[in-house]
């Protein structure tokens, strides 16, 4: 049921944080400029959700800013390959997406036994900022990783 109402928040307009959303990674000269950037919006949206359940489209909004940054550079990468490469790239993708659905779901089994009494919607925020905390860094670091591939690739030829 937790997790149902989750999806569901996660659903509603992603508030401020998608709008102010205008930059990406490739506009910094670092990630950790671009970390910087997504960080201060997603605490300005916090603020603005009042602690409340809008908070969980903060968190996964800063998610998904992470996870469209993966998908742009993995698009990037697989057209500089040859098509054997595309493949195991693809495999490889694949696997990373089953491990992290994987890790999504042990996280989620341990978050709900951890707010299984906890009743309110400053615990839906809550368990969401401990959710996001635990995977979107696996998000982030693949992200990066794929940005460092293509940055390799090209610097190749």
């Amino acid at each position: 049921m937790k997790l149902a109402v989750l999806a569901l928040l996660s659903s509603f307009s992603l508030s401020s944080f998608s709008s102010e959303l205008t930059q990406h990674l490739r506009d910094f000269d670092s990630e950790e400029l671009f970390e910087n950037h997504l960080q201060k919006i997603k605490t300005e949206c916090l603020g603005k959700s009042m602690g409340g359940s809008r908070a969980v489209s903060c968190f996964s909004a800063y998610s998904e800013a992470w996870d469209k940054e993966l998908n742009y550079y993995y698009n990037l990468l697989k057209s500089e390959l040859t098509e054997e490469n595309q493949d195991l790239l693809k495999s490889a993708q694949l696997s990373w997406i089953k491990n992290r659905d994987s890790a999504i779901d042990f996280n989620s089994a341990l978050l709900d036994a951890k707010y299984e009494d906890k009743q309110g919607t400053m615990y839906v925020a809550m368990r969401s900022g401990d959710a996001s905390r635990a995977i979107s860094p696996i998000i982030r670091n693949r992200a990066l990783l794929i940005k460092q591939w293509y940055v390799s690739v090209v610097s190749a030829k």
